[in-house]
Parts: structure tokens; sequence; C-alpha cells
């Protein structure tokens, strides 16, 4: 007989965001997340950032994208080049259930990427300057989730559960980045 997909034992531990699950490894790096839309100087800034820590001691790594294989490759190619929300006129998706597909598959190219790729990096380097905006991404799960979820459904219970989902791989950056490497950029400008 076949086990049952859903166990009735007690829920998982999982990890306050933030604090990495170590089912995945902990990484040492502290993590810097650019945001801002397609053009704003993410990658430029990240740069910058990059030269000054370095200048003061600090391991440091823009990174960007890592290698996609196998079905992360395809599943990034679907997106990609046979998108499920519209890219003209108002856009919108196809059929009402490819919104939670999207933010799906999505969400699982991100993971991928976080855990085969971040995660190693984040063991190399004291700084790992994410260049692409990790919370728009989240963002955009959100709010394609409330623009699809039934009527009286809070925001709040939607990003708790996304949040939910995505504790165990996300990369957090983390609050003492701020607070460590504020003294260094002012000098950026």
């Amino acid at each position: 007989m076949d086990a049952e997909p859903f166990s009735s034992g007690p829920p998982p531990v999982i990890a306050p965001m933030g604090v990495p699950d170590p089912r995945f490894g902990l990484p040492n790096a502290l993590i810097c997340s650019l945001e801002g839309v397609w053009g704003a100087g993410k990658t430029s800034t990240a740069r910058i950032v990059e030269q000054r820590l370095t200048g003061h001691g600090y391991r440091t790594a823009v990174v960007h994208y890592g290698p996609r294989s196998g079905v992360i490759a395809a599943m990034g190619a679907l997106l990609d080049d046979r998108p499920l929300r519209s890219r003209d006129g108002v856009g919108g998706y196809r059929v009402p259930h490819h919104a939670c597909v999207d933010v799906l598959l999505r969400l699982c190219r991100e993971a991928d990427q976080h855990r085969l790729h971040y995660r190693p990096e984040a063991g190399r380097y004291d700084v790992l300057l994410l260049d692409h905006g990790v919370y728009g991404k989240l963002a955009y799960a959100l709010a394609v989730l409330e623009e699809h979820s039934p009527p009286g459904v809070a925001t709040a219970q939607l990003l708790k559960t996304l949040l939910a989902v995505v504790r165990p791989w996300f990369l957090h950056p983390h609050q003492r980045a701020i607070r460590e490497f504020m003294p260094v950029m002012p000098q950026c400008g």
C-alpha cells in the first residue's frame, strides 16, 4: 500500500525567518539583496559596494543567477519563452489557476538558486550581494496570489503562507549587515 501523502504526526520544525534551516546548511556570509526595477542600477551599485567592502577587508562577491540545468532549465525556458501571464496589453492569465502555477514555478526556480548556487557562495565569502532583488520576487508572488485569491482571504494570511513556503530555503538578508556596513557605505558616494 502506498504511503499517505500527508502525515497526521507533528508538524516539522521550521526555523524562524532569518535563521537558515539547518537541513540545507548554514551560510557564513552576510547576505544583502539589492532591490529595484530593470535598469535601476542594482549591478552597478553592487559593484561599488563590493569594491568598498573589499577595500575594508571583507571577502565580498556580487552574485547573479547561477547556472540552470535539467528540470530547472526547462522550467526557466517555459517561464521565459511561454509565460502563463500575457505580456502585452493589460496582461492577465489565460486560465485562473495559471496564477498559482506561475507563482509556484517561479518559487521553485528561486529555491533552486538559493540552495544550489547562493548557499555555496555564502560559505566562501563574508558578504554576498544579490543584485536582482529577492524581495521583489516575493512581492510579485504576494501580489499575484492576492489578485487571484478567493474573496475574504486577508493579505496578511497570504503573506504568512508565502513566508512559510519559502522559509526552509530562503537565504534571508541579515539586519546585521546594515548595522555593520553603514559606517563604510557613506564613503561610496
